[in-house]
């Protein structure tokens, strides 16, 4: 389940990198480019395939980091939206905040919880 989780959310964040890179702008509501933020999110895509290709102790680690950086963020956006605009420059919003704690649940339950199989991806 940890090198699923990786390879998912390395995929997920490269996407996301490129279409903030692509666009520039304010797509909708959802993605807002701005340079400190978007390199987290090429950060998270590189790691995130790096340790699904590294094996599932490498995953695990990524799951429990992404998970618990993922929960602060959320902790942050919703008790101190003003420092992630001054810090990271996008706009703080539910959307990313709703995003920020799924991920940050599914990171922190795959990465400290769940148990992996012999065989995996």
């Amino acid at each position: 389940m940890a090198k699923t989780y990786s390879l998912i959310f390395g995929v997920a964040f490269l996407i996301i990198a490129l279409l903030e890179v692509s666009f520039q702008s304010v797509v909708g509501s959802v993605i807002f480019y701005a340079p400190i933020h978007n390199a987290f999110h090429w950060a998270l895509a590189v790691l995130g395939v790096v340790s699904f290709v590294s094996g599932i102790e490498g995953a695990r680690l990524y799951a429990k980091i992404s998970g618990l950086v993922f929960l602060a963020a959320f902790v942050i956006g919703i008790a101190f939206p003003f420092m992630l605009v001054n810090f990271t420059g996008y706009p703080a919003n539910n959307f990313y905040n709703v995003v920020y704690l799924l991920a940050g649940l599914f990171g922190v339950y795959v990465g400290f919880f769940a148990k992996d199989p012999q065989v995996v991806i």
